[in-house]
C-alpha cells in the first residue's frame, strides 16, 4: 500500500512537470522563466514547485541542482534562498535514502549494481571513512546525489549517521553553490564575508572528522602493537 502510494505520487508530479514544460525549462537552463514568469504570477507559492523539484532531483537526477539554487537566490535573496535550497536538497537526500533502504531495497540494489563499476573507488572510500566521505561527495559534482543516497542506504551506515551527514553535506553544498550567484544578490563586501565563512565552515568539518579519523587510526595501531607484544 505504501509503495503504491509513493509511486503514484511520484508519477503524478513527474507527469505534471513534463506536461507543463517546467522540466524542459530547467534542462535548458531557462532561469528567467522561474525568476520572471512564474515568480511574478505565483510569488512565494512558486516554492510549492521548486522545493518538490529539488526533492525529485535528489531521487532521479533530472537536471543540475545548481539551477534551482540560483533561482532561489535570485528570487528570494541569498539568505532566504539558501534556506529554501537547503530544505529541498536535504529532504531529497533523506527521502531517497528511506526509499532505497526501506521500501525499494531490491530495486535500489539492482540499480546500484549497474553503476557500481563506474564509482567503485568513491564507494570504497565511503565504506572506509563513512560520514566524512559522504559529506565530501555532496560537495563534488562527479557523483550524482541519488547515487550517494542509494549507496549509503545499501551500506551498514546508521540512519542517524546518514541524517547528520546529509545536514552537514547539504549545508556545505548549498552554501558553495549559492556563492556562485551571490554577487548578483549581495554587496561585494558581503560576498567576501560569505566566502570566508564558507572556508571556515569547510575547514572546521575537515578538522573535526580528520581528528576523529586520526584518533581511530591511532587507537587501531595501538591495539595492534599491544596484541603483537602479548603474542609469543
Amino acid at each position: 500500500m505504501k509503495k503504491s502510494l509513493v509511486i503514484t505520487l511520484l508519477i503524478i508530479f513527474i507527469i505534471f512537470i513534463v506536461q507543463t514544460d517546467i522540466l524542459a525549462h530547467l534542462q535548458n537552463a531557462n532561469i528567467s522563466y522561474f525568476t520572471g514568469t512564474l515568480h511574478e504570477q505565483y510569488g512565494y507559492n512558486v516554492l510549492w514547485l521548486t522545493i518538490p523539484l529539488m526533492v525529485i532531483q535528489g531521487i532521479f537526477t533530472l537536471f543540475p541542482i545548481i539551477l534551482v539554487v540560483m533561482i532561489h537566490a535570485l528570487v528570494f535573496g541569498f539568505y532566504e534562498g539558501f534556506l529554501y535550497s537547503f530544505i529541498g536538497t536535504f529532504f531529497g537526500a533523506m527521502i531517497c535514502f528511506i526509499l532505497s533502504r526501506y521500501l525499494f531495497s531490491e530495486w535500489a540494489r539492482l540499480f546500484w549494481e549497474k553503476k557500481r563499476d563506474k564509482y567503485t573507488k568513491p564507494i570504497n572510500l565511503m565504506e572506509k571513512y563513512g560520514v566524512f566521505f559522504i559529506v565530501v561527495l555532496r560537495n563534488v559534482s562527479f557523483m550524482p546525489s541519488n547515487l550517494i543516497s542509494i549507496s549509503a542506504a545499501l551500506s551498514p551506515i546508521s540512519f542517524s549517521s546518514y541524517f547528520w551527514s546529509s545536514v552537514i553535506g547539504n549545508l556545505s553544498m548549498v552554501w558553495m553553490l549559492s556563492l556562485l550567484s551571490a554577487p548578483m544578490t549581495v554587496t561585494r563586501a558581503e560576498w567576501g564575508y560569505l566566502l570566508v565563512g564558507y572556508i571556515v565552515f569547510a575547514l572546521s568539518i575537515i578538522l573535526y572528522y580528520g581528528k576523529g579519523w586520526w584518533d581511530q587510526r591511532h587507537q587501531a595501531d595501538h591495539s595492534r602493537e599491544k596484541e603483537n607484544s602479548i603474542s609469543p
